[in-house]
């Protein structure tokens, strides 16, 4: 048997980053929006007892993922995802891979888990390998997500907003985990989406400028 389920990618316009020693407390907040794009997984009972993860095809550590699985089954599984956004661009592909895995998952082997169970594991996994704050709870709400309060559960609210066309260019991957890390960036990083934050709650609307404008390389839709 083979349960295919899909997360979407997702864009964070800006964040306030809000560490705790518990990492479902961990967590951002700030504003993005969710894609048309993102990541489909397939997951099937492994034939050979081991556990494995492909990415596009190509057998991959993945981490994020590697820790869901570990959070939510010791079952040997093969676990298939296809990506329409690039690793390491900003558009939340460890997250989306980390929920569509945990939502085949879950069906595959009758878990039982509800949404948001599945949410906060894929949000602890991410936590805990430094690849993201806040992208799985602004794919969970979808649309163009205000973050009121980091960690789980989630605390969100929704910015009304037509769809619309995204584009994008990406050249060439950057470590969420290096940024993560480093000091200066994280005081930079909180003193700007502080005040987008502020901005945004007085006047909240989505308008094509705040959006995106045209660029190149691809789009798609939000």
């Amino acid at each position: 048997m083979m349960v295919r389920a899909f997360a979407p990618g997702h864009i964070t316009g800006f964040f306030v980053i809000r560490e705790h020693e518990d990492p479902l407390k961990t967590g951002s907040c700030g504003a993005g929006l969710s894609l048309d794009d993102g990541v489909y997984t397939e997951v099937t009972l492994s034939q050979d007892g081991e556990t494995r993860i492909l990415l596009n095809g190509v057998e991959s550590e993945a981490t994020t993922t590697r820790t869901l699985l570990d959070l939510l089954t010791d079952q040997p599984v093969l676990i298939n995802s296809r990506l329409s956004v690039p690793v390491g661009g900003g558009l939340g592909a460890s997250a989306a891979g980390a929920m569509s895995t945990a939502l085949a998952l879950n069906e595959l082997l009758g878990l039982n888990k509800t949404f948001n169970d599945l949410c906060h594991a894929a949000h602890l996994a991410e936590v805990s390998n430094g690849t993201g704050l806040g992208d799985v709870a602004g794919m969970s709400n979808g649309g163009v997500e205000i973050r009121l309060r980091p960690g789980t559960p989630f605390a969100l609210d929704r910015i009304p907003a037509a769809p619309t066309f995204i584009y994008y260019a990406h050249f060439g991957p950057v470590s969420t985990k290096g940024v993560l890390s480093d000091e200066r960036e994280k005081k930079q990083i909180n003193r700007a989406g502080e005040e987008c934050l502020k901005a945004l709650l007085k006047k909240p609307s989505c308008s094509r400028s705040s959006c995106g404008s045209p660029g190149a390389s691809r789009s798609t839709r939000a």
